[in-house]
């Protein structure tokens, strides 16, 4: 009887290594796409930071600050460059009332950036760094997104910069969930999306943005 079962098991799993085999094969593949994006698009996703003075309250010396004293606030985000001239896309909450801003490239360079334009509803700010022959990402169209497909986040979490997390697009046209003032048309994702993300890459299985 144990022959028996042994035999059978053997027939069984000599029938599945086809399958088995493809299934690696596939997951192979899927690796591999998700490596191609990360090593090209990782170049073209900067980190932000920003500084903002802080006006002192008319009272401050009466709580134990000099009224002299300047105080700036820092801040950390992330961008995309989509054009090889040095425009960077990002959010306009991320640089929202900054006075300075400075990219850092994936190569270690660092620029000072001027704004072109921002616009709250949208929550988008295009940014312009005095560079040329950049690494970009080029667009995908994002109402042909569907629900399941592969999602790409990369940005610089709590200033790690270059982190690629992934997932699914969970649902599309989400409204309600922020300020309801804003114009409200949302991707969700279940990729890992951290402080420090904002302005970064939402990326398909093909590198594009999202």
């Amino acid at each position: 009887l144990s022959r028996c079962f042994f035999l059978i098991l053997f027939v069984t799993l000599l029938g599945l290594s086809p399958i088995i085999g493809n299934s690696i094969d596939t997951l192979l593949k899927t690796s591999e796409s998700f490596q191609m994006v990360a090593l090209n698009a990782t170049k073209a996703v900067v980190s932000i930071s920003t500084l903002t003075k802080v006006e002192r309250h008319p009272y401050s010396s009466f709580y134990g600050f000099s009224p002299h004293t300047n105080r700036e606030r820092e801040g950390l985000g992330s961008g995309v460059i989509v054009s090889s001239l040095g425009y960077i896309l990002t959010n306009h909450h991320v640089i929202e009332k900054a006075d300075k801003i400075t990219i850092s490239l994936h190569d270690g360079r660092e620029f000072t950036a001027r704004l072109v334009g921002s616009d709250k509803k949208t929550d988008i700010a295009v940014l312009k760094i005095d560079a040329t022959n950049l690494p970009v990402i080029n667009f995908a169209d994002s109402d042909r997104l569907s629900v399941g497909e592969w999602a790409i986040a990369i940005g610089n979490p709590f200033g790690l910069s270059g982190t690629v997390t992934a997932g699914i697009i969970s649902a599309t046209g989400r409204s309600g969930v922020l300020d309801v003032d804003n114009y409200a048309d949302f991707i969700q994702t279940d990729a890992a999306i951290n402080p420090g993300n904002s302005g970064g890459a939402l990326l398909n299985i093909h590198g594009r943005l999202i």
